[in-house]
């Protein structure tokens, strides 16, 4: 999925551009057979047109994705229950839970490969999107009003609160969606929740659609970057015309600020981490688990815990921040100082970590004769470490809100679809790097390799927004 993104988002964003520029000429020559005839004709619409299309056809490709994908889930497990039935086992092995199979090779299922195959179409399109809507069209309703009346600090505040807001909604519903998952799962089975994720998606995808077309219908410069005051400019000179043409990602990043620069490459930075919860983690959290007598309190419901746990934690962060940005009033320090939070609590949770690698290795320690000591050391240092990874994305979400809001005021509208998937792509390639070193160093007693990698890109991080503070000062 990960790799998807990366590959496709600038291609899907230069495809948008295409179509854009393909309608614009087909406006231009109605516009023209128009003045020849001496009749007035109404151009207004030209982007919201292509937008709105652009963005239903989006979506019916990521629900459509996501409707295969569960078609192919479905018929995975029920090749392992075929499966387990004809080996005897009846499919209840496992608890006799509904849908459940044998997992221990899923790449051998050309099922399970295609709703692979579709997931990543899913997360491609949902990324770019949300992208859009988070980052473009929220900076275009709170930032881009050009009538002088508002001052510079209500404005920021404003756009502070609308991302805070739009985080918000992610948040929550990521906290609470795999607790009612899961619910659902044990009252009902797999077949019957896949069922019911499919009619969501259905009835999810019309409420969008018909949001989308109402939005830019009631708000054509959401349409795209040029329904800005800029435009008359770039139709009326060709060089400006020409350098929005050959725009990329590095140079428009080599025209923004330095400290705007210095900013954004402290964001990427911080997706070069296994610190974060999900995959990586939790098979961490699970090995220890099985293998380490000492560490009792590892279970699949502490896992599920830690994730809610820190999906609310970067709740908090939402509320927070444009708190801390109306405060400081700088956008400079109040990135540095939800930085340096989270790097305190990743810190400290390195401390925690150490010194639960070194009982878990140790084969002779002070605790060796006294099990149910060592065992509660070892229970209490892992939620420790569990606390302050949680804690840390409130430092985490808090940066993320102000390098958003960073980027929104710096980067201009023309620019800001190709910029940001830009840097969609550069998070994901660093992504990608941890996750090739997890295949270098798959030993759960390597893991702390791992961990210092992580803790070392945090320092980074808060050590180029430290810098840039010192040039912003």
């Amino acid at each position: 999925q990960n790799l998807s993104v990366t590959l496709l988002s600038t291609s899907v964003a230069k495809l948008y551009k295409k179509q854009l520029k393909k309608r614009r000429k087909k406006v231009e020559d109605t516009k023209n057979k128009s003045e020849r005839k001496n009749k007035p004709v109404d151009i207004g619409g030209e982007n919201t047109v292509v937008a709105s299309d652009a963005f239903v056809m989006a979506t019916i490709l990521e629900n459509t994705a996501v409707l295969f994908m569960a078609v192919f889930i479905y018929a995975f497990l029920n090749d392992g229950r075929a499966t387990d039935d004809n080996n005897g086992d009846g499919g209840h092995e496992s608890g006799g839970i509904s849908g459940q199979t044998d997992c221990n090779n899923p790449l051998s299922s050309n099922y399970f490969l295609l709703a692979l195959f579709c997931g990543c179409i899913d997360v491609l399109f949902s990324s770019l999107l949300s992208m859009i809507i988070s980052k473009e069209w929220v900076a275009i309703l709170f930032c881009g009003s050009n009538d002088g009346n508002n001052e510079e600090n209500n404005e920021q505040s404003q756009l502070a609160k609308a991302n805070a807001f739009l985080s918000q909604i992610d948040l929550v519903v990521g906290a609470l969606c795999p607790l009612f998952i899961s619910y659902l799962i044990s009252l009902y089975g797999y077949d019957s929740v896949l069922a019911f994720v499919a009619v969501q998606h259905i009835v999810g995808a019309s409420i969008i659609i018909v949001c989308i077309r109402r939005a830019v219908a009631l708000q054509p410069h959401l349409a795209s970057a040029n329904m800005t005051t800029e435009t008359s400019e770039i139709r009326q000179q060709p060089k400006k015309r020409e350098d929005m043409k050959n725009s990329s990602f590095p140079s428009i990043f080599n025209m923004l600020p330095i400290q705007t620069r210095l900013i954004s490459i402290a964001y990427i930075v911080l997706y070069f981490t296994i610190l974060s919860p999900g995959a990586m983690l939790n098979s961490w959290m699970n090995s220890m688990g099985s293998m380490n007598d000492s560490i009792s309190i590892v279970t699949e419901r502490t896992i599920a815990y830690f994730g809610s746990m820190s999906q609310f934690c970067g709740a908090i962060a939402t509320v927070v921040t444009p708190i801390l940005i109306k405060r400081t009033k700088s956008l400079s320090k109040a990135s540095l100082i939800s930085q340096s939070f989270q790097t305190i609590c990743v810190l400290y949770g390195f401390a925690c970590f150490y010194l639960l690698h070194q009982m878990s290795t140790n084969n002779s320690n002070e605790f060796s004769s006294k099990v149910s000591t060592h065992e509660m050391e070892g229970n209490k240092l892992m939620i420790h470490f569990l606390v302050s990874i949680g804690l840390s994305r409130i430092g985490l979400w808090s940066f993320d809100l102000v390098e958003r809001q960073v980027l929104q005021e710096s980067v201009p509208r023309l620019h800001q679809t190709i910029f940001f998937n830009g840097e969609k792509s550069l998070t994901q390639l660093f992504s990608l790097g941890m996750m090739a070193l997890c295949y270098i160093f798959p030993n759960p007693n390597s893991f702390i390799f791992l961990v210092i990698c992580s803790l070392v890109a945090v320092c980074f991080s808060s050590v180029f927004l430290m810098v840039q503070y010192m040039i912003s000062s």
